[in-house]
This record gives C-alpha cells, structure tokens and sequence, in this order.
C-alpha cells in the first residue's frame, strides 16, 4: 500500500499500464492509501494547482448549493 500525505493543491499523477493518465488534486489535506499495481506509475506534486485554481470553501456554503426543488 502506498501512504501519501497531501495539503492543499497538491497533486498526484497516476499512469496506467495501457498508457492513460489521471490526476488526483488535494482540495484540502488529506492523508490517501492506495492499492495499486506495480505497473502503475505515480507521482507526487507539490504546490501544482495555485491558490487561485482552487474551490472556494464559500462554494460549499448553503446560499450556493441547488435547493431541493429546483433541477
């Protein structure tokens, strides 16, 4: 198992075997365990989405949210 620790806009980019890729961003901090094969590829960026890229914690408050009626 591989155990990461994370802060805020950190990154972690994970190759596949057949070649695609993905990134994980840390919206907050975080501590992740992962289980993966050896034929994946991972590694980890410090500092990679600037503050500005980041979700507003205000995004979250309930003024913002869809209400239960509406779609």
């Amino acid at each position: 198992m591989l155990k990461l620790s994370l802060k805020r806009g950190d990154a972690v980019h994970v190759v596949f075997s057949d070649g695609s890729n993905g990134i994980i961003e840390a919206r907050s901090r975080c501590e992740l365990g992962m289980h993966l094969p050896k034929s994946v590829k991972v590694t980890r960026e410090k500092g990679a989405f600037l503050p500005e890229n980041l979700i507003k914690r205000s995004a979250f408050l309930p003024e913002n949210l869809i209400k239960r009626n509406q779609k």
